[in-house]
């Protein structure tokens, strides 16, 4: 018994020990706040994380840090706060899939060195909260002045590739709309950070590609909808619409 409580009290001093290590930080912008604990000491990211949205105040995503490294079951959310991919990061698996991704069976795959249109187990996943990696691209791409002042309407067409590491490489630009906004494109794309799960097809994994269409308008022809991977979309082919209101010629 005294040998019970010895190891008892052990543990209980030994995490009150590691909780004093710790720091617990915050993190907010327009859209979300992150709450997370790190090291006093080495300020790396340790115990538990929480990213919520400051719109809505639901929590987005949950989980577990330890030395840096994402740890045991994460679980992100839809916007409304209901469960979106709950992942194990020992396991490097699915524990649970909740979004309408899954239920497409085809993108495109590389073969060779080409890629094709190709059934799969499942397509390349995103591992964020529900369109988190469109959102971030929508909310970091400026459209340029010179498109504003002008007046200038169109598509630009963007193709990026999900290596079957997770990885993202091969940015370019399909179409261009206007070549300050290529770049403003490109280089948005190049600093969307996370994790991916490749493309897998009969278990193995395969680099993937996506093609990003963006619609730029005047606000007076604006439709008002703006499509972000909606459920009719196809995972290798993200849309979305960026309107701008004109500026008079005089500025």
């Amino acid at each position: 018994m005294k040998y019970f409580l010895l190891v008892v009290v052990s543990i209980l001093f030994t995490h009150q020990a590691y909780s004093q290590n710790l720091k617990t930080k915050k993190k907010k912008n327009q859209f979300t706040q992150e709450i997370y604990q790190i090291d006093k000491k080495s300020k790396a990211k340790n115990g538990f994380y929480y990213k919520i949205s400051t719109i809505s105040k639901d929590t987005l995503v949950i989980g577990n840090y330890l030395n840096d490294r994402k740890i045991g079951l994460w679980t992100y959310n839809k916007m409304n706060g209901e469960k979106y991919i709950e992942f194990n990061y020992e396991t490097k698996t699915i524990a649970s899939f909740y979004g309408s991704e899954l239920k497409s069976d085809s993108t495109y795959i590389l073969h060779g060195n080409k890629f094709v249109l190709d059934k799969v187990d499942h397509p390349q996943i995103y591992l964020g909260y529900e369109n988190e990696a469109l959102t971030y691209i929508v909310r970091n791409i400026k459209l340029p002045l010179e498109i504003v002042k002008n007046g200038v309407t169109g598509r630009s067409v963007a193709s990026f590739v999900v290596d079957e590491n997770g990885k993202i490489r091969d940015q370019k630009i399909e179409f261009s709309l206007n070549k300050e906004f290529d770049k403003k494109i490109l280089d948005v794309i190049s600093k969307l950070a996370g994790d991916w799960i490749p493309a897998t097809k009969d278990d193995k994994a395969f680099s993937s590609k996506i093609i990003l269409s963006l619609d730029v308008q005047s606000i007076s022809h604006s439709s008002g909808r703006i499509p972000m991977n909606k459920e009719e979309d196809r995972p290798y082919l993200w849309h979305t619409v960026l309107s701008y209101s004109i500026v008079p010629s005089n500025v």
